[in-house]
């Protein structure tokens, strides 16, 4: 099991890793949506891959802390965007007492798609920004449904924070050279594993 420390990597340089992967996981996800849905989507370069696809899919309202994800939507399709509010991130998340505030005024939410640092069987999935999982909490308990985006490079890592047990996600969508031992003993807990059939490279 490896810890992850707090990410110092820019936006820029996290959205060039694992690029095919996090591509492959965002084009199924889409596949859950239905039109007319309210979504949340918290901060993060997988959610992002998922917002550029999102205008498959007409009368959708979207609520996120992302202002990178925010522009990508209004950008290519109709659909409605809310962005909480509060201190913004270098890398365009918002977080802090004001985006809660926010939150707080919505009721209940259709789906709630989110990534995070590490997933592991014991912790589930954890982050290792203490101000962004106090929001994706949030929002997880104010979902009907939970859609985890979690690239192979996360699992058996572990981040400090802890953000939803398994048992308490919908779906997990992940890429084809995930470990196929932890995805096995997921599958044994009743957690519905969706797994994207990815080359590795040079392959």
């Amino acid at each position: 099991q490896v810890y992850v420390k707090p990410d110092r990597d820019t936006w820029q340089k996290r959205m060039s890793i694992s690029v095919r992967e996090k591509t492959a996981i965002a084009l199924r996800a889409i596949e859950y949506i239905k039109n007319g849905s309210l979504l949340a989507m918290d901060s993060g370069t997988t959610t992002y891959e998922f917002a550029k696809h999102l205008n498959k899919h007409s009368d959708i309202t979207v609520i996120t802390n992302d202002i990178n994800i925010t522009e990508v939507i209004l950008r290519n399709g109709s659909n409605q965007v809310f962005l909480l509010g509060g201190m913004v991130t270098t890398n365009g998340s918002t977080n802090g007492y004001l985006a809660k505030q926010a939150l707080s005024s919505f009721s209940q939410i259709d789906m709630y798609v989110f990534s995070c640092d590490g997933v592991t069987i014991e912790d589930g999935f954890t982050t290792s920004s203490l101000e962004n999982n106090e929001l994706k909490r949030m929002l997880a308990e104010k979902a009907l449904k939970r859609i985890a985006l979690v690239d192979h490079t996360k699992f058996g890592k572990k981040a400090l924070f802890k953000i939803s047990g398994l048992e308490h996600i919908d779906v997990l969508i992940t890429d084809s050279m995930a470990p196929q031992g932890m995805i096995d003993q997921m599958r044994e807990k009743g957690i519905l594993v969706d797994v994207i059939p990815v080359a590795e490279e040079g392959g």
